[in-house]
């Protein structure tokens, strides 16, 4: 479901004439999608719960301020399960969003409707949300990149929070917001958006790590070391499970 910002637009097409300041910044002109949990002016930010309708932000939370900052466009919001806690994306608000691959496979979750526009073309850029697998697992069931930051690296103000009581749930697994694009360039480039001045200023509780390009530049080209496992101690594993990590391990 779209909202296209034609004010923004004409807005972005203004300052390609009158000015060249504003064709630095890294977004600039690229419309996002935005995950449902994700706080926008003007709009509702329902995570899939019906109590959550008719109640839209008055501001951009921090975490999409910094995109827009950059210049980005947030022109369509994107489907995600009911509380964000599925692995697909589906409720009664807005219905099941499906993969644009196969209509009868899933998206995955719970940003699956982001993964799903970026497969579609709809949007290149887009901006999930993850915890368990939020952004990676769809990333994979739509055949598009995705990435999860360590928690604690980008902030999550800007996050709608489902509790009446702010803050409160659990702080041990912390869920943080991330990229999803059609390629790792487009990962990067909404990564190193995130790492502004005001992410710091306006979030004390982030320690204040800057982007670092020579490390990245260094990892380019250098094998990958990837660590697994087989079982757990506190669930136990099924045998279709370990005959899966076997196989990705023998196959890598």
């Amino acid at each position: 479901f779209f909202f296209f910002k034609q004010k923004t637009a004409y807005e972005i097409s203004a300052c390609l004439v009158g000015s060249e300041m504003c064709i630095r910044d890294r977004l600039f002109g690229i419309p996002i999608s935005v995950k449902d949990c994700i706080i926008q002016k003007g709009f509702d930010c329902t995570c899939g719960v019906a109590r959550m309708i008719n109640k839209p932000f008055k501001e951009d939370g921090l975490c999409l301020k910094l995109l827009r900052k950059q210049g980005a466009i947030p022109f369509v919001r994107a489907n995600v399960p009911q509380a964000l806690f599925i692995n697909e994306s589906v409720n009664h608000i807005w219905g099941r969003a499906r993969n644009p691959w196969n209509k009868d496979r899933s998206v995955g979750g719970s940003s699956g409707g982001d993964a799903g526009l970026v497969a579609a073309r709809c949007a290149p850029l887009a901006i999930g949300s993850d915890v368990a697998g939020s952004i990676r697992l769809p990333a994979l069931y739509c055949g598009v990149y995705g990435f999860k930051p360590t928690a604690g690296r980008v902030t999550k103000e800007g996050n709608a929070i489902l509790s009446k009581i702010p803050k409160q749930g659990n702080l041990s697994i912390a869920s943080t917001v991330g990229p999803i694009g059609r390629c790792v360039d487009d990962l990067v480039l909404m990564m190193k958006s995130f790492f502004d001045e005001e992410m710091w200023a306006q979030d004390p509780y982030l320690p204040k790590v800057p982007w670092n390009e020579e490390i990245l530049s260094q990892e380019i080209g250098k094998p990958f070391r990837i660590g697994y496992i087989t079982n757990s101690e506190f669930f136990g594993v099924s045998a279709a499970n370990k005959r899966a990590v076997q196989e990705s391990v023998q196959a890598l």
